[in-house]
């Protein structure tokens, strides 16, 4: 049932995509991740295309990203603008054609860095997933980055918390979280800048606190003008 409803997503993602993109009968690479997260079994199932907003890989575009625990449960997570370092990769853009060509039918390998990062990463760092621990509970979240789809055409970052399900929806801050974030693992702050033109940017500080359930939660506690 999970592989049937995968397929008819994909289908349908697939089909959206011809219709709306400069990119007809879009291929599809699967990629298959070397190392685990926690208990996950991690494939993602890509759709590369040649980016329409800045980014700075050749191919980017949407992908479904499935993670399957050793008792068969499975979580998929959909990335709007995937994208990967294309040195090796079975991917060329056909100008004939016009196409994107995927030259290798198996799953292609690829795996990500496994050391926690304590801040988010620079420009130069290509990886198409990392580890920070967000909520500095001790514990690393994976994130997965969109690439060019932030503020000023930075990358957002979108974490995914594992346990017993994964989940991208368990703070509400981290949907803001780009290029122009800050992580303090010091003071366990997270700095979110919004940046509305030269005479109206600014900052919000939050810092984590334990609720009034006992559970993290994230609370502004400045704003920097």
């Amino acid at each position: 049932m999970k592989t049937i409803l995968l397929m008819v997503f994909v289908l349908f993602l697939g089909a959206n995509l011809n219709a709306q993109t400069k990119n007809p009968k879009d291929a599809i690479l699967t990629i298959d991740v070397l190392n685990k997260f926690q208990d996950y079994k991690i494939l993602i199932y890509w759709f590369p295309r040649i980016p329409e907003s800045p980014c700075e890989f050749e191919f980017a575009g949407p992908a479904i990203i499935s993670f399957e625990n050793s008792s068969g449960q499975t979580y998929f997570i959909y990335n709007s603008n995937f994208a990967m370092p294309t040195a090796n990769l079975p991917v060329r853009f056909d100008e004939q054609l016009n196409k994107v060509i995927v030259e290798q039918s198996t799953p292609y390998k690829a795996s990500f860095p496994t050391t926690v990062l304590k801040t988010f990463p620079n420009y130069d760092d290509k990886s198409f997933f990392f580890l920070l621990d967000v909520d500095f509970d001790g514990r690393a979240e994976l994130f997965t980055r969109g690439c060019g789809c932030g503020q000023r055409g930075v990358d957002t970052f979108t974490p995914i918390f594992g346990g017993d399900e994964i989940s991208t929806n368990k703070y509400k801050i981290c949907h803001q979280l780009d290029g122009l974030s800050e992580i303090n693992p010091i003071n366990k702050t997270i700095i979110i800048a919004h940046s509305n033109g030269a005479n109206d940017s600014y900052s919000e500080v939050y810092r984590i606190y334990k609720n009034e359930y006992g559970g993290l939660d994230f609370k502004m506690i400045q704003t920097i003008r």
